[in-house]
């Protein structure tokens, strides 16, 4: 007779949160988020509310924004076999060149 015990289990949870951005217009802006739990976790980032395609490492690059960035919400849901957990919303403000 074997007996095993079952491995424990860590539901996914946001170890670092994303953080409000202002960044220039036609910059990059860079989000991102860390998480802890048991492997593998994976991320899905999202804006107001809605998945963004293939958007699913630990950090969010949005390349040349424009103003019609500006005012968007974005987070990111960390999930594993356990659970997932979701971010808070960080705003990104895009300001106008000088």
């Amino acid at each position: 007779l074997t007996v095993t015990e079952p491995v424990l289990q860590i539901a996914a949870q946001i170890a670092s949160q994303p953080t409000d951005l202002t960044v220039s217009f036609g910059t990059t802006a860079l989000f991102s988020a860390t998480a802890s739990g048991t492997s593998p976790v994976t991320f899905q980032w999202r804006v107001n509310g809605v998945a963004i395609p293939g958007a699913t490492n630990a950090s969010l690059s949005l390349a040349n924004v424009t103003l019609a960035n500006s005012g968007q919400r974005y987070s990111v849901v960390v999930s594993n076999a356990a659970g997932s957990a979701t971010s808070r919303e960080a705003l990104l403000t895009v300001e106008r060149k000088r």
